[in-house]
Formats: C-alpha cells, sequence, structure tokens
C-alpha cells in the first residue's frame, strides 16, 4: 500500500467519526420497563421497581387505539413516586368502564440525573374493576 493510499485510508476513518461522532453509553436505547397496575381504594397504582428516588417527569394516557397525538400529556405531574407505587387518583385522570388504555410514564432520578426509565403499562377496565393486560409489539420499545 502506498503513503498516499494509507493516508485516504486514514482521513476517511478519521472524517467518518467526525461526521456521525464515536458512539457513547448516550447513544443507546433502552427498552420500556413494563409494569402492572392494582386498584388501591379509589387509586390507581402502578408498582416502580427499585424506586429509591425515581419521580415521574411525564405521564402519557391515552386509549389504546389512540395516534400518539391523541395522547394526554402530563408534563411534571403532581403525583409522586411513594414505597414503590406510582398512584393516580380519580381526580388525575379519568378512565371510562369497558376501556382498555395504555400508561405510559418517564422517571428521573436527581441523584443519578443521566438515569431515565421509560415505564409502560396497558390497563383494562371492565365492570369497575382493572387489571393488567398484555403489550401489543407497537406499544413498548423491546430492544
Amino acid at each position: 500500500m502506498t503513503f498516499t493510499a494509507k493516508l485516504f485510508a486514514l482521513l476517511l476513518i478519521v472524517t467518518s467519526f467526525l461526521l456521525v461522532g464515536c458512539p457513547g453509553s448516550g447513544d443507546r436505547l433502552k427498552p420500556d420497563e413494563l409494569t402492572s397496575v392494582k386498584q388501591l381504594g379509589s387509586d390507581l397504582c402502578f408498582l416502580v421497581s427499585d424506586a429509591r428516588d425515581y419521580q415521574p417527569t411525564l405521564i402519557a394516557i391515552s386509549i389504546r387505539t389512540a395516534q400518539p397525538q391523541e395522547w394526554t400529556l402530563y408534563e411534571n405531574p403532581s403525583v409522586v413516586v411513594t414505597q414503590g407505587e406510582l398512584c393516580l387518583p380519580p381526580s388525575f385522570y379519568h378512565f371510562l368502564d369497558d376501556s382498555t388504555y395504555v400508561v405510559r410514564y418517564i422517571l428521573q432520578s436527581k441523584k443519578y440525573g443521566d438515569s431515565r426509565r421509560s415505564i409502560v403499562s396497558a390497563i383494562a377496565f371492565t365492570n369497575g374493576s382493572v387489571q393488567s393486560v398484555p403489550l401489543r409489539k407497537d406499544e413498548a420499545a423491546y430492544y
């Protein structure tokens, strides 16, 4: 290989990193976490595993068939994770009976600033009771 060919190859490699950047830990998508739901009195509570100091920064609630632009979004919601559960009171959102919803929320830690967690759950309301139902492939990120 001649000097010119080696120089061209080196420049090609260096410029490709300049154009696309180096891969880092922030470049990787984390899969959504799945959770279950339970009814606690009139509240709807989602289990938060390894809760530490994580608190919700965004909650999105939608009927299962809704497009993203139809989702109801709550930025910096007034609800908090307590004892490993995120509980939504009836005043937070009115869920209709005989309907299936997808609830998505982002948890952020003040202690672990770069660490965000995306959690998704599908829930069905039937005759006044709620239960977790399986998510469809397009409702969560599985990597």
